[in-house]
């Protein structure tokens, strides 16, 4: 059975594929064709060092260094660690009465260990702690490498250390390792806040913490728990960044349980007597799922802001900046979409008041909340300035089709089918004779030939839905004016709208799912008005207490 467990989970974030690796190729070093280091053992260290608990592990294995140098001599740790067989504490045991040299003063064995005597201070460790420390010792030499490790440990010869050199000598590692860590685990304060998450979830919940844990309503007492706690360790008082906090917890238990059932996965094929899975049983979309790297949801937004792109200003800041937390969020917006409201409308709300704290001015945002005052950002005006957007983007892509068609630029047909997946192009079937088999329309055809474009753009196949396209495109490329849409155009811009097509369209799928999910949610509540002012007295009296009442 795989021994490594789950890390995004219990890292609270993402950890590099480079940490994964070396933490998994210690469980896979073999003694006599056998595991060396055992399954709950690795799990021991992969806890340690992923929750970053090694402080007091690496001050133990100096010490056991200096037991090893004084013990066998040169060389000792190796020796002791790569000749003393499985990592057992028998084994360590065994090696220390079958070949020592304890009738030095300052080694001695006792009954579960070893114990080394300083000028000031002596130190114990027991044969049951050597299987870790070996491990841990492995995991050092593969992450750090030899030539540090030994330059660190071999600084001072060991039959002259005195106890406070080992304590110095094990700081020193901890802050190599630390920043080692730094750069394949998520921050410190990261890991901090996600356990204060999971200790919320354990208390509410009564349960192992699973991702579905995570709704709506736990997110804000989540907020309203810890925000105004002051023995809750981290700041949690801004509502959006709890709110992120919440969807990356989610995602990570969402991977761990992912992970959890890939380990303990069935085999697909035909046999299903003998346990495997019939293909047609899989869900497609959670196989895609399971395997979407969190870093590409922003992907379609870093396109539109990267050369060529960018040449063309496809959208405005400010639509930019309203799309933004939904294209990020991803999956968790459609979990979580009364969250991600709050935290777009009373969290712009909360981020107003701070600023106006900041400058000594009186937060008036406070005293029209949930009064009659009402802003003019709230959950109504938000959806519809959404359903804008949406409307706005589609005249975009049809511009951005009017300009691909216009250059020839095969990203056009893809762009085209994206628009309308489901229009009628039989009437073109007799244009392409010369290689298309009956019933197929081919739309690639051989280079060079100018008839596809010629029937894109002129609609010689009289095709209706083509035409009613086409039509579309042209008022859309008139009626935008923006930077990039005006003018012919040359090579450089037409590379710019193929670069932007793909990510538009993505951008407008994310977009238009989760003002699906907002319709349907309003639905739910029977409008927007009575949901939006609950949560405005529930904020205005969770803000009171974080800022006073200013009013």
């Amino acid at each position: 059975m795989d021994s490594m467990p789950p890390l995004e989970g219990m890292a609270g974030g993402h950890v590099s594929g480079e940490l994964a690796a070396i933490l998994r190729s210690i469980a896979d070093i073999t003694i006599d064709q056998k595991p060396k280091f055992s399954p709950k053992l690795h799990r021991q260290l992969v806890r340690a060092i992923v929750c970053r608990n090694y402080a007091s592990p690496l001050h133990e294995l100096c010490h056991l260094f200096v037991i090893a140098e004084r013990t066998f001599g040169a060389q000792g740790i190796e020796r002791l660690f790569w000749e003393s067989g499985d990592a057992t504490a028998p084994s360590f045991r065994q090696y220390f009465l079958g070949g020592t040299d304890c009738g030095a003063a300052d080694i001695s064995l006792i009954d579960n260990g070893v114990k080394a005597l300083y000028p000031d201070g002596e130190f114990s460790i027991a044969y049951s702690r050597m299987p870790f420390l070996s491990a841990l010792m492995e995991f050092l030499l593969s992450s750090l490498g030899y030539g540090e490790i030994d330059h660190v440990l071999r600084a001072t010869p060991a039959t002259r250390m005195e106890k406070s050199d080992v304590n110095g000598m094990a700081n020193v590692l901890a802050r190599r390792l630390y920043a080692y860590l730094a750069t394949h685990l998520p921050a410190a304060q990261s890991q901090r806040k996600f356990r204060a998450v999971l200790s919320f979830l354990r208390q509410s919940a009564g349960d192992t913490p699973r991702a579905d844990h995570i709704d709506d309503e736990a997110v804000l007492a989540f907020w309203i728990c810890t925000s105004a706690n002051e023995r809750v360790e981290g700041d949690f008082r801004s509502f959006r960044s709890v709110f992120r906090l919440m969807v990356g917890v989610r995602e990570a238990l969402d991977a761990e349980s992912q992970q959890r059932a890939l380990a303990y996965a069935k085999p697909i094929g035909a046999d299903i007597a003998n346990g495997e899975i019939d293909p047609g049983d899989i869900d497609a979309a959670f196989v895609e799922a399971a395997f979407e790297a969190g870093h590409e949801r922003r992907a379609p937004l870093d396109t539109l802001a990267a050369s060529p792109a960018k040449r063309v200003k496809f959208l405005k800041q400010t639509d930019i900046s309203a799309i933004a937390p939904i294209v990020e969020t991803g999956e968790a917006a459609h979990a979580l979409p009364l969250s991600l409201l709050r935290a777009q409308v009373m969290g712009d709300v909360q981020a107003r008041m701070t600023q106006a704290l900041r400058r000594g001015e009186d937060p008036h945002d406070l005293a029209r909340l949930g009064d009659g005052d009402a802003p003019n950002h709230t959950y109504a005006t938000y959806a519809v300035r959404l359903d804008q957007i949406r409307d706005g983007l589609e005249q975009v892509l049809l511009a951005t089709l009017h300009r691909l068609l216009s250059a020839r630029n095969a990203e056009a047909v893809t762009l085209m089918l994206a628009l309308r997946p489901d229009m009628d192009l039989t009437p073109l079937a007799g244009l392409f004779e010369d290689y298309s088999e009956e019933e197929i329309v081919c739309l690639q055809p051989p280079a060079g030939d100018d008839r596809l474009w010629q029937i894109l753009t002129s609609n010689l196949a009289h095709c209706p839905d083509l035409c009613d396209l086409l039509t579309l495109c042209e008022k859309a490329a008139k009626r935008i004016t923006r930077k990039g849409f005006t003018g012919e155009g040359d090579s450089e811009d037409a590379d710019a709208f193929a670069q932007a097509a793909g990510a538009l369209v993505a951008i407008r799928a994310a977009l238009t799912r989760f003002s699906d999910r907002l319709d349907r949610l309003a639905r739910e509540f029977s409008g927007w008005e009575a949901r939006y002012a609950a949560d405005a007295r529930i904020f205005k009296s969770h803000f009171q207490i974080l800022y006073g009442d200013r009013r």
